[in-house]
């Protein structure tokens, strides 16, 4: 397998993100910060972090559709009204972006 130069960041921000969602941490490492839309969004802040946030709504689409609207940095202009505009700056391989 062809290793990027990227590969042992990608690894450790992969371990670290799972950590942060293992079912074990939601109580003991997140602070709900806000609830909108009678919970359909609720809205956590990682305890001790003044920038990590964690999300989770309720969508009327599938996850796979959700998915490719929020992966696709081009298309964020879509749902975040703070973005102007998104743009691909370095592809790593044919698989990502």
């Amino acid at each position: 397998m062809i290793e990027t130069k990227y590969d042992l960041l990608v690894k450790s921000m992969v371990h670290d993100f799972l950590d942060l969602a293992a079912p074990e941490n939601q109580n003991n490492k997140w602070s709900q910060v806000a609830k909108v839309n009678e919970g359909k969004i609720l809205v956590f802040k990682l305890v001790g972090s003044t920038n990590c946030f964690k999300v989770i709504a309720e969508l009327d689409t599938s996850a796979a559709t959700a998915f490719d609207i929020l992966a696709d940095v081009t298309r964020r202009i879509e749902w975040d009204e703070l973005c102007e505009f998104g743009q691909v700056i370095e592809r790593i391989d044919n698989k990502t972006t």
